[in-house]
């Protein structure tokens, strides 16, 4: 890969990264720690997505009621979540 082509695709990847990020700073009980050990374990949203309860509350600094929370967010409809990004 030649290498603007590799700058490219690394800040693409990066900026895709930050923005969905953004999106767990909107769940309560998310801070920086939380959404930091939660990519750190799950290294993608997919990932987050797919999980359980059992296994989001396994991620450091995470705790059951959280857990659920996250879960929830990602079960939830999309006109649901927009209102709640807003």
């Amino acid at each position: 890969m030649k290498p603007i082509a590799l700058l490219l695709r690394t800040i693409v990847s990066y900026v895709g990264k930050r923005n969905l990020e953004s999106i767990l700073d909107h769940i309560e009980g998310i801070g920086p720690k939380r959404r930091k050990a939660l990519w750190a374990h799950f290294n993608s949203l997919e990932a987050m997505k797919e999980a359980s309860i059992d296994e989001l509350s396994k991620v450091e600094s995470m705790n059951y009621k959280t857990a659920e929370t996250l879960y929830n967010f990602f079960r939830m409809s999309k006109v649901k979540k927009q209102d709640m990004l807003k």
